[in-house]
């Protein structure tokens, strides 16, 4: 499009209408407002979804870390392995006042009990049975109520359920 006026300045609006970028929907630089343009809406998103991972990081930390010592451990069986190298723990625990659950953990002999990886988890109700069958095998038996999780392997142990 030739300018037919020599010299003079042209505006931005008149180049986006010049080059087609302008709609009749929105205005040239594309917001409604003036103001828009600084993206405001997108920085309260990016603040949003940092919030939000900050409270889940904390939460997930509170969880790790704090709810051990808030968490009931009542051992109600404890089994050496074979070689006496490891330890079986069936515990019925209870955390931040929830229902009971009982758990079977697996650790090393000697480190203090609800330490260990939980292997098996029933609900209260459930009367469960534990044993070495050999130094890396491990055999869990429950009757009533429900198996809520189960690992079949720990470490070089491994569980079988019957």
């Amino acid at each position: 499009m030739p300018n037919r006026e020599a010299g003079r300045p042209v505006s931005s609006h008149e180049l986006h209408m010049a080059t087609g970028a302008y709609d009749e929907v929105h205005h040239a630089h594309g917001y409604a407002h003036e103001r828009e343009r600084h993206h405001w809406y997108w920085f309260v998103g990016v603040g949003a979804a940092v919030t939000a991972t900050l409270v889940a990081g904390v939460m997930y930390w509170q969880v790790r870390t704090i709810a051990q010592p808030l968490c009931e451990h009542g051992p109600e069986q404890i089994i050496a392995s074979p070689d006496g190298t490891q330890e079986m723990d069936v515990t019925s625990v209870s955390c931040f006042g929830a229902s009971t659950e009982k758990k079977v953990f697996i650790r090393p002999a000697g480190t203090s009990a609800g330490s260990g990886k939980a292997i098996a988890s029933f609900n209260e109700d459930a009367a469960v049975k534990a044993r070495w069958t050999s130094d890396r095998e491990v055999m869990i038996s429950h009757t009533g109520g429900r198996m809520w999780s189960f690992q079949p392997l720990w470490r070089d142990v491994h569980v079988r359920y019957k």
